[in-house]
């Protein structure tokens, strides 16, 4: 037999190592959960299926943030190459799911010399797209610091607003496309080819000439906004985002329709507010004929919304393949809840 306090030690060692035990196997557990959110992630946000538009509403990073956090709390030094495996895999994610990581390296593809000397030729156009924030005309009026040939606006103000911001973008040249949600402005000629009943429609359309000499096909784009004041621990967040994403995709395929029917042999540019990230599964009816300017030639932070703290790409531009994105950067603004983005494009 051990004297008393032999048999004290002994069992404070045992209790020690049980503890230590137990420890481990809760940090075990804790790692096996961020490994298995990293598949989970990279399959939700590589088919985007209705059933999981709750997951991919948010940016692909943002799920890193807990997958990340679970991994501190699981690490210990007795499984640190399990760890390491672990944050080498959120790291792969990152660097293939999330569109930030690629834009915040991607360098311009031409100079702005370059680019405005493309542009004096009508080799080049400047395309800019704001949500007004309910109409604002304060909002709306900051497309003029930006230079651009084309304005592309939703959430749209009054017409007598929209025709006097015109006029002070381009004069006498100014054409003027409005509708209730979306409006188009061009320095140039415009013909509207929308459907008659524009005012419920989600998109404004027009044919466009340019003043230096391009024929484009033109668009300005609101869709169904999602369902984000439920909680992610409610089931009805998850219902109501997959109905969401059903009638967004429902306007985009009416929109793809009417762009089906335009002729081939002039070039499409489809912007606004697709209230939705970029990727975004609801878009696939687009991707026939049009692809996402940012994946070609999206410069730094992308993100629009919210104009304070930018985490989802809601305001986009699309276009024809016969137009290649040279840089698309978005800029915060004043008077909007979403940053404006300045999008210019060369014809191939």
């Amino acid at each position: 037999m051990f004297p008393l306090d032999e048999r004290a030690t002994i069992s404070k060692m045992m209790k020690k190592q049980a503890n230590s035990k137990i420890r481990l196997v809760i940090k075990t557990i804790i790692l096996c959960l961020s490994a298995l959110l990293v598949p989970f992630c990279a399959i939700s946000y590589w088919f985007r299926p209705d059933l999981l538009a709750g997951v991919t509403f948010w940016p692909a990073w943002i799920w890193a943030l807990p997958g990340m956090l679970l991994l501190g709390l699981g690490t210990s030094r007795k499984n640190l190459k399990a760890a390491a495996c672990v944050g080498l895999l959120w790291l792969i994610y990152l660097g293939t799911a999330s569109e930030e990581s690629w834009s915040l390296l991607r360098r311009a593809a031409m100079t702005s010399e370059q680019f405005a000397a493309a542009r004096s030729k009508g080799e080049a156009v400047r395309v800019v797209t704001l949500n007004c924030a309910g109409g604002s005309i304060l909002a709306a009026a900051e497309v003029t610091q930006y230079n651009p040939d084309i304005v592309l606006l939703q959430e749209s103000p009054s017409q007598m607003d929209v025709l006097r911001l015109a006029e002070k973008l381009f004069g006498d040249d100014a054409a003027v496309v409005w509708g209730t949600d979306g409006s188009i402005i061009v320095k140039g000629e415009a013909a509207e080819h929308s459907a008659k009943n524009r005012r419920w429609s989600s998109f404004t359309g027009a044919k466009v000439k340019l003043k230096s000499g391009p024929e484009l096909n033109v668009l300005s784009v609101r869709f169904q906004p999602p369902d984000v004041g439920i909680g992610l621990w409610s089931s009805g967040y998850w219902r109501a985002n997959t109905a969401k994403r059903k009638e967004r995709r429902e306007e985009v395929r009416q929109t793809a329709q009417h762009i089906d029917k335009l002729p081939r042999s002039i070039p499409v540019i489809v912007g606004g507010d697709f209230n939705a990230p970029g990727g975004d599964s609801a878009f696939s009816p687009l991707r026939p004929r049009l692809h996402d300017t940012f994946d070609e030639g999206g410069l730094g932070w992308g993100n629009t919304v919210l104009n304070e703290l930018p985490v989802l790409r809601y305001d986009q531009v699309w276009v024809s393949d016969d137009l290649k994105a040279v840089a698309v950067v978005a800029k915060r603004t004043n008077y909007s809840d979403h940053r404006i983005v300045i999008c210019d494009l060369m014809f191939r």
